[in-house]
């Protein structure tokens, strides 16, 4: 069956390209020619009326280049430094790459804390509707230079998927240095097959590893990556960004090698972004609870038992009853008020808290039954 039967250009209408490290870096420098190639590239999915969003690493690697460090340090704090050092030059050339196709770029630094509060996710979704409608590239990187260890995406593969899902895009491209996903690794062993399509998470991607020497992922964390893209609807694809015009050739040349993993069922927005947030705690509950949560119903705070972690309003915690998960969902109480008021009835909310947000801890509409529950 023919690749282009797959990866029609007309299907997709806002795309989501990840740049890894090794992609635009070469032996410890920037590969101008490279970004200048992307910016070609996408030029050309603009010129298809497509909406393109790029994910890029290199910061680091920026940094590295300026202050003529050979070797990325191990120590985190000095990568923040670099990381800081780096962006400002990483975006100068996106910038200039892409003013020669008369286009136009911002810098948007994420953090793992904007994906985890709902409010904070709602925002940047804003602004980035915002750039579309003003015809703008967004170029997103992680915000390294103030995360924590504890609260980092760990790989730009991860920040991609959870980008294409905060924007609604319908195609992952991740760009690697190889020619996809193959059964087994291509640089060590010569009679390695590439595995064109993956249509679920086969048991052989589990045993992948290997990282860049510049970059934070390797191909098990693309592989997640686009395995959480297709598990939310979604298309995604593994390229070999060291190509030739690589981002053109997917969609234009018959022949160019890559692997794809079909999306699943369509799940809305909300949904999957609940389904793959970082949980920041527990409720435990009872029986009733329980029964009502299968019942499509909300979670009231009579039916918690007890609860687990710090957390905010506004974030996705873990709902366990007979010490399994039997849910998720956005919790409208922070853990201190829900310690509070877990176990009483709400009506007595007000009068415990001195204000009430809402009758329900969890809202029917915030919650997800997880499967085999």
């Amino acid at each position: 069956m023919d690749n282009q039967e797959y990866i029609d250009i007309n299907r997709y209408k806002r795309i989501v390209i990840k740049v890894g490290s090794a992609i635009v870096a070469n032996n410890n420098d920037i590969d101008i020619n490279k970004i200048n190639e992307i910016a070609q590239d996408v030029s050309f999915l603009i010129n298809q009326n497509k909406e393109v969003l790029i994910v890029s690493s290199g910061a680091v690697a920026c940094g590295m280049k300026i202050l003529k460090i050979k070797k990325k340090p191990e120590n985190l704090p000095l990568r923040q430094a670099l990381a800081s050092i780096g962006q400002p030059y990483l975006m100068s050339l996106y910038t200039k790459a892409f003013a020669h196709y008369l286009l136009n770029v911002s810098q948007v630094l994420i953090s793992i804390e904007d994906i985890l509060s709902r409010k904070r996710y709602l925002n940047a979704k804003n602004t980035f509707e915002a750039l579309f409608g003003l015809k703008i590239i967004p170029i997103v990187n992680e915000n390294d230079s103030v995360a924590v260890k504890e609260l980092m995406f760990g790989d730009n593969d991860s920040l991609s998927a959870h980008i294409l899902n905060l924007v609604e895009g319908n195609l992952l491209i991740i760009l690697t240095d190889v020619d996809g996903v193959f059964d087994k690794d291509p640089k060590l062993y010569p009679d390695s097959t590439l595995i064109k399509t993956i249509t679920n998470e086969e048991p052989l991607l589990k045993n992948l590893k290997g990282k860049s020497k510049l970059g934070e992922g390797g191909i098990a964390s693309k592989i997640k990556a686009a395995l959480t893209a297709s598990k939310g609807g979604k298309t995604a694809v593994i390229i070999n960004g060291k190509k030739t015009n690589p981002i053109k050739s997917l969609f234009l040349d018959k022949n160019f090698l890559y692997t794809i993993f079909l999306p699943k069922d369509y799940v809305k927005s909300k949904v999957y972004w609940i389904n793959n947030c970082l949980s920041l705690g527990k409720l435990y509950i009872d029986r009733g609870a329980f029964e009502s949560i299968k019942q499509r119903k909300g979670l009231l705070a009579k039916g918690i038992k007890n609860i687990e972690g710090v957390f905010l309003k506004g974030n996705v915690v873990d709902i366990v009853f007979e010490g399994k998960s039997v849910a998720k969902g956005i919790v409208n109480y922070d853990s201190t008020d829900i310690e509070k008021i877990k176990g009483i009835h709400s009506k007595e909310i007000d009068k415990i808290l001195g204000h009430k947000t809402r009758d329900d801890v969890i809202s029917t509409d915030n919650i997800i039954i997880l499967q085999n529950s």
